[in-house]
């Protein structure tokens, strides 16, 4: 019995304990890009001189990312690299399926990471400034970005 627990058991409970870690990490940097995305838009129909400022949380192997071009809709994206259960914290993951249920793509033919861009609110020159992208390093970090508007402008400035 307890070569059973020891060879079955336990390591199919470290897969599903690294396996949640990695969900929760594809989820929170989902939801870090997202609220940049929301709180952007909502400072765009607000009135002239509209500011707001929100802390993001970007997980570890991850980053967000503001792209702006003139005269198109600005982009907030956010990558996440995946991991190997099996192969430990420092070898990739050829495929999973914690991207592809989801909207969320993989960005490389390797699989190896998930990805999804957001499109923001248009009729505004929206620019980028700051730190962006921002990264989650290898213990995930706390940003806090600022959204200005002015006449026609959005700024989304990100600070360490």
């Amino acid at each position: 019995m307890l070569l059973y627990i020891t060879v079955i058991i336990l390591p199919n409970v470290d897969v599903s304990t690294k396996s949640a870690k990695e969900i929760a990490g594809i989820s929170q940097a989902r939801t870090a890009a997202e609220k940049i995305v929301n709180t952007t838009n909502e400072v765009a129909l607000s009135g002239e001189r509209a500011r707001q400022t929100i802390s993001v949380y970007v997980p570890m192997n991850s980053t967000v990312n503001c792209e702006s071009e003139i005269g198109s809709p600005g982009k907030i994206s956010f990558n996440y690299k995946l991991f190997d259960p099996n192969l430990g914290e420092d070898r990739l993951l050829p495929s999973v399926d914690g991207c592809i249920n989801d909207e969320d793509k993989l960005a490389d033919p390797d699989g190896n990471t998930c990805f999804k861009t957001f499109t923001m609110i248009s009729g505004y020159n929206i620019s980028c400034a700051g730190t962006f992208p921002l990264d989650g390093g290898e213990d995930g970090k706390l940003t806090t970005v600022t959204i200005n508007k002015t006449l026609t402008e959005l700024t989304i400035t990100a600070n360490p």
